[in-house]
């Protein structure tokens, strides 16, 4: 009965800067819906001009939108609003390295409940050669070591780079590799490959666009892959515009995970063109759903990447590429069932009980 009482009147406070539909929201929503389970109080602080969500979130879930026009606004209101309802008994959890330089002029004492959920190691954002990316990594690094002194990471690659950033707070991380809903992504037998290959496109000079839409034009234009067709999943639909017009792409903006699934076991592959990604969920859902991926020196991935579910390219050139994929696909042999096996040991139940007992261990 105390136990319960403790949980009741200790909130746990999730701050964003916006809600819409990156793949980072739909894990802080996961763990959001999955700790209110538990019984446990959460709120969501968000800027309500950046407030528009599709991924599902518990009517459990308490979300305090502030009204704010301009991003720095938004910020000092933020840290006002922290101040004001943040008490030593409540949790923090911190997503992002500017809610984490906010925290970081919370007084220190005040600091020791808080979890640093690191899905990217965010420096990478910003280059070392210019002055703005010199100064900005600096704050980067100052959120980082200031923020928390516990910290949660999805993947092998920001564990590693980490480690070297907080240095005496290196026995704080916990390497927690994200999953995927096993009950909804998985290798359905009755589904069978067809001539189908998956992309992603997104706008961001690190979303690697510009490959992607070279390495479509290249595979539009062979003629041995005629027969193929190409599903480009995005929520960015203006991207529809300026992509290559084709009767064999198709635009999807899929928000089912049962539609999704689908796809996913139909494809013969998945190309993925980002420079950078954490976990990336897509490349891990295909791959559980037993979909082979050539993605392109995405840092994340390689926690679960290996030389059989994937191929992985360091030199991002499309005729090269390009070639690679031609060959794939004409002496393609399915091999889905080792690859949906290979990633099997990655299940979002799992992340979320282990994230789950750390909060409880700072309630």
């Amino acid at each position: 009965m105390k136990n319960i009482i403790s949980q009741q009147i200790t909130p746990i406070i999730i701050p964003l800067l916006g809600a819409k539909y990156h793949g980072g929201v739909r894990i802080i929503f996961l763990i959001a819906n999955y700790l209110v389970s538990k019984k446990l109080e959460v709120i969501i602080v968000c800027n309500k001009k950046n407030w528009d969500p599709i991924y599902p979130l518990s009517k459990l879930v308490k979300v305090k939108l502030i009204k704010s026009r301009f991003f720095i606004i938004y910020i000092f209101k933020l840290f006002f609003y922290l101040i004001k309802f943040y008490n030593k008994k409540s949790v923090i959890i911190l997503s992002h390295w500017i809610t984490g330089l906010i925290f970081s002029f919370i007084p220190r004492s005040s600091r020791n409940k808080s979890i640093y959920f690191v899905q990217d190691s965010e420096e990478v954002f910003y280059p070392k050669k210019n002055l703005i990316g010199k100064i900005l990594r600096f704050w980067v690094f100052y959120s980082y070591k200031n923020a928390s002194s516990n910290f949660i990471v999805t993947t092998k690659y920001g564990y590693k780079k980490l480690k070297v950033i907080v240095k005496n707070k290196f026995n704080k991380i916990i390497l927690n590799p994200l999953g995927v809903d096993k009950n909804k992504f998985f290798l359905d037998k009755d589904i069978k490959k067809q001539n189908k290959i998956i992309f992603f496109p997104r706008k961001g000079w690190f979303k690697g666009f510009n490959l992607l839409e070279k390495i479509l034009i290249n595979l539009l234009d062979n003629k041995k892959l005629n027969n193929f067709e190409f599903i480009l999943i995005s929520q960015e639909n203006h991207l529809k515009k300026v992509l290559p017009k084709s009767k064999r792409i198709k635009f999807l903006s899929v928000n089912s995970d049962a539609e999704l699934k689908k796809i996913y076991n139909q494809a013969k592959l998945l190309v993925h063109t980002s420079r950078y990604e954490g976990i990336c969920l897509p490349i891990l859902e295909a791959m559980t759903c037993g979909t082979h991926v050539f993605f392109t020196n995405s840092f994340g991935p390689l926690t679960y990447s290996n030389n059989k579910n994937s191929k992985v390219f360091v030199i991002r050139d499309e005729k090269f590429i390009s070639n690679e994929i031609e060959n794939f696909l004409l002496n393609f042999q399915d091999n889905s069932k080792y690859v949906s096996e290979s990633v099997s040991g990655f299940s979002i139940d799992s992340f979320l009980k282990s994230f789950t007992n750390k909060v409880q261990e700072l309630i």
